[in-house]
């Protein structure tokens, strides 16, 4: 689902989370489990959520939000090896695989995000002091190519890669 970003195994999950433990095999059903979750065990409020790709424009989390959801998966034994190897490497595979190639490989594992006019990188990188730390770049409404945004968020990660606490 999130090293590929599989949109229709993203919108199955829910449909599944909501035969589950919802009222149904649907997104009616999903929505409130994912939603419920959010806000009492990961403790976010304030977002819309609609579906499982988020291919929709109701859909919307700020970048602390999403940050907020990292920081939780980081905490939760045994989920977090499994969660993390769902990213996307920097410079390696995934939707990251033609990303952060000049960069350290490995250093980057992120979900991506792209539609006409939005690009999303939100996951982990490892710091210089080898400390991981959770980041979110959310860019709305860009008016030029998916890769000059890229190249940005790239740019905005790896400073962060260097960064030494």
């Amino acid at each position: 689902v999130n090293k590929w970003s599989v949109n229709m195994m993203a919108e199955a999950l829910v449909r599944a989370m909501g035969r589950v433990r919802g009222s149904g095999g649907d997104w009616a059903g999903g929505v409130p489990v994912v939603t419920k979750f959010l806000n009492k065990t990961v403790g976010i409020k304030g977002f819309t959520y609609r579906n499982g790709s988020g291919l929709f424009g109701d859909t919307a989390f700020s970048p602390r939000e999403l940050v907020k959801v990292l920081q939780y998966m980081h905490t939760r034994r045994p989920a977090l090896p499994e969660f993390a190897a769902s990213l996307a490497l920097g410079g390696r595979d995934g939707t990251l695989r033609r990303r952060f190639r000049g960069s350290d490989l490995g250093r980057v594992r992120a979900k991506t995000g792209t539609l006409n006019g939005v690009s999303c990188l939100t996951g982990y990188v490892t710091l210089a002091d080898g400390t991981e730390a959770a980041y979110s770049v959310l860019v709305n409404d860009h008016k030029t190519t998916a890769w000059q945004v890229w190249k940005l968020q790239d740019g905005l990660v790896n400073a962060l890669a260097d960064y030494k606490p």
